[in-house]
């Protein structure tokens, strides 16, 4: 683009808020490098805009972060790495910095938390599992049968996982090969994996803390496929061992979103 555009959305932006010029152009007398550092530079008005909306909130997670739980860790072991992303990210929700009902009622206030929560990738991971994949396929998808439970993601009382993701098919809806078949007899759905590629895989929060998951599947009625749905199925995941025939296996240690 052309040369000062850059410049010129500035000074509008510095216009709408009321702003003068001076504000992107701080008054400087000297070249010398001690006396750029100390240029009189509005950090919080320049921040004010970046941030863009929910300010308070932002704020309110921005100390939240200084606290001692935020505090780096080094050389921890995956268990302790995985405990620590649920304890920071059960902080956040202690501290109602984000609900799922945020879809609904501020969906930026949702994208704002995960901005705040990129400093720790493995908590960041398991807020958007927790909120997004799971708690808003709950709440976009579930019936009132299944809003009882909102409360509860939101409190983290109900952790959750997202089963799209197969092994030989990645987030292909369409491919996919998980199959939930309707029997009209017992009124029940049967879902299953027929082959090693439809094995569900890199399922956040499967391998441990997640009391629920959403699995997709092709809905099978009466030998008429009617395409890819998703299925609430409470398991007992947090035990680690297989339930109702479906085993389950830690993916192990990976280089950053290990919670």
């Amino acid at each position: 683009s052309r040369p000062g555009c850059l410049e010129d959305f500035f000074r509008e932006e510095a216009r709408v808020l009321g702003l003068c010029d001076s504000f992107f152009y701080p008054v400087v007398t000297s070249r010398d490098p001690l006396c750029l550092a100390r240029a009189d530079f509005p950090v919080e008005e320049l921040r004010y805009i970046l941030d863009h909306d929910n300010h308070e909130m932002r704020d309110r997670f921005r100390e939240f972060l200084k606290t001692d739980l935020f505090k780096p860790r080094y050389n921890m072991s995956l268990e302790d790495e995985r405990e620590l992303a649920l304890k920071r990210l059960q902080a956040v929700c202690d501290a109602k910095l984000i609900s799922v009902m945020d879809f609904i009622h501020n969906p930026l206030r949702i994208f704002a938390a995960h901005e705040m929560a990129v400093i720790d990738p493995a908590m960041g991971t398991k807020m958007t599992v927790q909120f997004n994949l799971f708690g808003g396929t709950v709440l976009k998808l579930g019936t009132e049968r299944h809003h009882h439970f909102l409360k509860g993601i939101d409190t983290l009382k109900d952790v959750g996982c997202f089963g799209l993701s197969e092994l030989g098919y990645g987030n292909n809806a369409v491919e996919m090969e998980t199959t939930a078949t309707y029997d009209p007899k017992t009124d029940e759905i049967i879902v299953h994996s027929p082959t090693t590629l439809a094995q569900k895989y890199w399922i956040t929060n499967g391998a441990c803390h997640a009391k629920h998951v959403v699995v997709f599947a092709q809905l099978l009625v009466n030998g008429v496929n009617e395409g890819s749905m998703g299925f609430w199925s409470a398991a007992e995941m947090t035990i680690l061992v297989p339930y109702r025939g479906s085993p389950l296996k830690t993916w192990g240690t990976k280089w950053d979103s290990t919670g």
